[in-house]
């Protein structure tokens, strides 16, 4: 008995210390981890609505606004750039929640509490799982339903009235995390099959009530707000005719490279259990889960990294119960707690160059840019940009963000003319000239390289203003036309002094000037001159 112990200790204190560690790594990347853009999108989403704009009707987007309805209250709690972090910590519980029910489900399948810990502890080797549950994205409390609704179907013995009331609620979270991602429809077609295996036939009816009524007072919200059709067109229709496409083979590769062993001891757990007649219904159940989710990866036309969530948590179950068969063979203790260790190392290692390279990009740059337009233009006022970076503030135009999936399903000269007509009505607002502006129609930059010029301080940061040769000088003062009222900067090259308004200044020199026409000279030689505006009134 004492040797039995000591067999377990040692591995459950490894798994322990791992799971300490992971949980710096965690809180570490929630603060200062790189922001992916599509946290900036889903954060003004769900900004826009906490400010009384309906999606789709006063906005374009293309996702369910589940996640951004339900969220919204966060935008009382914070604002400016913090509010991200507000979300990333509703993130982090959803990961924690996720994780708590993985090691119930585990300790259910396998009945002891060290090889349920060992499927956390190996669940949270998954780089690309760790960094996806952080960061503000619908697919973290999506998961978080996803493992409440395994808990419900495999959790419980069959047969019982209360067991068709937990698969009714497993329904429920199921539809609940199709609402929050759509892209999990079919890991839900999954756990609909897993219900009907475990629970019996009768129990798919309950799943698929508990399916429906869960979208029930998000369409209600919808027509209430009359914004049913523009969901149907822009988050059913629009995906059916998405025309950006490329294959799962990159994510794939990085999936099998960055976590290889617990794929492969996942595996080699659920052809353990369905090896065993009394465990190979509830292992062809498990397996449907995880069938469903791969074919969702294989059939979306973008299976980006959050696809590959579902995944995780099953192969997870399967590295539990193959640990659960090892501690039930004749194994040697002393051999089988080395091979726990190398097992732990084997799914440790992968992920160690992949959370180095994550940690070696921060999210300081993008917050010191959105510092510096906030001194630029302390109003806050709208900006515009390709990623969304201010987040916390009106968009300009009917498309907050503008990636290359939704560029591909617009006319490029409409939207030119749009963006351009937009610019105008809010008053030449701050560009932030990000690589999705690079990638937008020659109109849009075309206008941008005429009306602005880059801030002083940040060449990121376009604002108004305007460029005056030393030709233009050369025959006394010239015009120039200045359309924003603010304090603005005057830079060039030489010993010269430049005078605005009869006003001398120095290089570098700042002037406050309105809207409308200005005299310009110069007194000496001068080149390059550049005033730009440096904060807006």
């Amino acid at each position: 008995m004492g040797t039995d112990h000591k067999a377990r200790r040692l591995p459950a204190l490894a798994c322990a210390g791992y799971v300490l560690l992971a949980v710096v790594i965690c809180s570490g990347y929630m603060l200062f981890g790189a922001f992916d853009d599509d946290e900036f999108q889903h954060v003004h989403f769900s900004w826009l609505i906490r400010h009384g704009s309906t999606p789709y009707v006063d906005f374009f987007e293309h996702h369910s606004p589940a996640y951004h309805l339900m969220l919204s209250p966060l935008a009382w709690l914070g604002s400016g750039r913090r509010l991200i972090f507000l979300y990333r910590t509703a993130s982090v519980m959803s990961l924690l929640g996720a994780l708590a029910l993985t090691y119930l489900l585990c300790r259910r399948e396998t009945g002891r509490n060290l090889p349920a810990l060992f499927g956390v502890t190996a669940l949270l080797t998954v780089p690309m799982f760790l960094v996806k549950m952080i960061e503000a994205r619908p697919a973290s409390p999506a998961l978080l339903c996803m493992a409440a609704a395994l808990y419900l179907v495999f959790g419980f013995e069959p047969g019982s009235k209360r067991a068709r009331r937990r698969v009714f609620f497993a329904g429920i979270l199921t539809g609940l995390m199709i609402l929050l991602s759509p892209k999990y429809a079919f890991t839900a077609a999954g756990l609909l099959l897993a219900a009907g295996i475990v629970h019996g036939g009768t129990s798919v009816g309950y799943f698929l009530v508990g399916m429906v009524a869960s979208a029930i007072p998000l369409f209600l919200w919808l027509c209430g707000r009359g914004a049913m059709g523009g969901f149907i067109e822009s988050v059913a229709l629009l995906s059916l005719k998405w025309k950006r496409h490329f294959p799962a083979a990159g994510y794939l590769v990085e999936g099998f490279l960055s976590a290889g062993p617990l794929i492969a001891v996942g595996i080699a757990g659920f052809l353990s259990m369905i090896c065993l007649r009394a465990r190979r219904r509830r292992a062809i159940a498990y397996v449907s889960v995880l069938a469903g989710s791969i074919a969702g990866i294989f059939i979306s036309p973008i299976p980006f990294r959050q696809m590959y969530l579902p995944v995780w948590p099953m192969f997870a179950v399967g590295a539990a119960w193959l640990l659960r068969e090892l501690f039930d063979s004749d194994a040697d203790r002393a051999g089988l707690r080395v091979g726990i260790g190398v097992l732990l190392v084997a799914f440790v290692a992968p992920g160690i160059a992949t959370f180095s390279r994550l940690y070696s990009h921060s999210n300081v740059e993008d917050l010191q840019l959105m510092q510096r337009v906030e001194e630029i233009d302390p109003s806050g006022g709208p900006v515009f940009d390709g990623r969304g970076l201010m987040f916390y503030r009106p968009h300009v135009g009917r498309h907050a963000c503008m990636h290359e999936g939704i560029l591909m399903m617009l006319d490029a000269g409409e939207y030119s003319r749009s963006v351009l007509s937009a610019l105008g009505e809010a008053g030449l607002p701050t560009v932030i000239a990000d690589y999705r502006v690079d990638q937008m129609p020659e109109g849009v930059r075309d206008f941008i390289a005429r009306r602005y010029r880059p801030d002083a301080l940040d060449v990121r940061v376009m604002v108004p203003g305007v460029s005056i040769d030393r030709a233009q000088l050369a025959g006394g003062p010239a015009v120039m036309k200045i359309e924003v009222t603010g304090t603005y900067q005057a830079n060039w090259q030489g010993p010269g002094v430049v005078l605005i308004d009869g006003l001398a200044l120095s290089n570098g020199g700042e002037l406050q000037m309105g809207a409308g026409k200005h005299a310009v000279e110069a007194s000496g030689f001068i080149m390059g001159c550049e005033i730009t505006l440096k904060r807006r009134e």
